[in-house]
């Protein structure tokens, strides 16, 4: 099972009740990232992933996932150089 697979057999994609964009947060060798899986809106059966996060790594986590639609941000959280 490759790192992609491993991910979205760990989302359970087949039993989610809607279906959207999600952002994903995986650990790689002891890093953490983020990545959108998005559905795809012409198949609506697929998934595809924005980008080509996994390169072969052995050690490949499921940390946590949320539909992008249910993200809510209060204020602005960027930050700024002088």
């Amino acid at each position: 099972m490759n790192g992609y697979e491993k991910i979205e057999s760990e989302l359970k994609l087949d039993k989610l009740k809607c279906a959207g964009d999600i952002l994903v947060t995986i650990r790689i060798n002891g890093g953490l990232i983020s990545e959108l899986l998005k559905f795809d809106t012409e198949d609506y059966s697929d998934w595809v992933w924005e980008k080509d996060w996994w390169e072969g790594e052995e050690y490949v986590e499921f940390v946590g996932a949320q539909l992008l639609y249910d993200i809510e941000i209060e204020g602005n959280k960027l930050e700024y150089r002088e």
